[in-house]
């Protein structure tokens, strides 16, 4: 009986311990359109439904235009964007962003 409840506990540890690691790693996808970007400082605000929110770039943030890489500078104001991050530490770390092919004329 003892070899099955140590069996148990090591299979709810491990269990416990998979979901942490996910939990960890589990990125969060917002749209909008840019009210605010700065390289300098590496954030970016996107206006969406009746708010604004803030993201911190990754030192590794992708930026995507259709199939070409681009830079932050190149983001305009009003351009549509899906932004993919990380929640962290009470703020929104992005790794992704997405600038919409067909935007409003």
């Amino acid at each position: 009986m003892r070899s099955k409840t140590v069996i148990v506990l090591a299979l709810v540890l491990g269990l416990g311990l998979a979901a942490s690691a996910m939990a960890a790693n589990h990125l969060d996808v917002a749209y909008g359109v840019i009210a605010k970007a700065d390289s300098h400082a590496h954030t970016l605000w996107i206006r969406r439904a009746n708010e604004t929110t803030q993201f911190t770039l990754a030192p590794d943030v992708t930026v995507m235009r259709g199939d070409h890489k681009v830079a932050l500078d190149n983001l305009k104001l009003g351009e549509r964007v899906k932004v993919e991050y990380t929640p962290e530490n009470g703020s929104r770390l992005a790794n992704r962003i997405d600038v919409s092919a067909h935007q409003k004329s």
